[in-house]
């Protein structure tokens, strides 16, 4: 038993100090690499923790020993719930402030807040909504380059459901906020490659074949084709 306790003991303090060969290598997950390196604000708190882990250790206890592992886990994990209460409370913050303008300090704050969370919590499938939010935001405020990297993150985001949303939002941004049609067209037979059947299908090729028109060029093939139509019908 004291072997197993002593190797519980070695796990924790790799999770708190981080492995040495954990260190070069950032795309692992953060647990990995040490709650030292990223939460310096929890080590010493851990770091007592493991102590008295060790003194129980001497004392066999192994009752105590998983009690103190348990609360040791459950303080370090709190700290994403707490920045995502954090973010949901700017959030209402936003909302309230948006029924006359835009707070666009807010707004960058918040969006600073979901890009922090999912570059610390790369694997959450939160990080993923987090990152649509701050498109969306970054594209209320005008920040229309923002918004695209944004967007793009999303569309990377295997498992996320509203990636093919973010993948044609980066091509309408593109069209109608940018007027650069050639990588609007770029994303949008991208589109077509990457999402085949997609609900989004219809409008993309909407947009591919009406691309580069103006206003007016748009009503007059519509009246073309609604007089079309109705010399058909008769």
């Amino acid at each position: 038993m004291k072997e197993g306790v002593a190797g519980s003991n070695q796990l924790l303090w790799m999770l708190i100090e981080g492995d040495n060969n954990y260190h070069n290598h950032t795309h692992l997950p953060r647990t990995q690499r040490g709650l030292k390196f990223y939460y310096p604000e929890k080590y010493l708190f851990c770091s007592m923790a493991i102590l008295i882990n060790i003194k129980l250790l001497r004392s066999r206890s192994l009752f105590s020993l998983l009690l103190m592992t348990a609360v040791l886990l459950i303080a370090c994990k709190s700290e994403r719930d707490k920045i995502a209460d954090q973010i949901s409370e700017l959030e209402q913050e936003l909302r309230a402030d948006s029924l006359a303008i835009i707070n666009e300090g807010k707004a960058r704050e918040l969006i600073g807040m979901y890009s922090g969370f999912a570059d610390t919590y790369r694997d959450d499938t939160l990080s993923a909504e987090y990152l649509f939010r701050a498109g969306e935001i970054s594209s209320g405020i005008g920040d229309y380059f923002q918004a695209i990297q944004f967007y793009k993150q999303c569309s990377e985001k295997v498992y996320y459901s509203k990636r093919s949303v973010a993948f044609f939002l980066m091509g309408f941004i593109y069209e109608n906020y940018l007027d650069d049609t050639g990588n609007a067209k770029r994303i949008y037979e991208t589109f077509l490659q990457k999402f085949p059947g997609d609900k989004l299908e219809k409008d993309v090729r909407f947009s591919l074949e009406h691309l580069g028109k103006s206003p007016e060029e748009l009503i007059k093939q519509f009246e073309q084709n609604l007089s079309d139509s109705t010399e058909l019908a008769g």
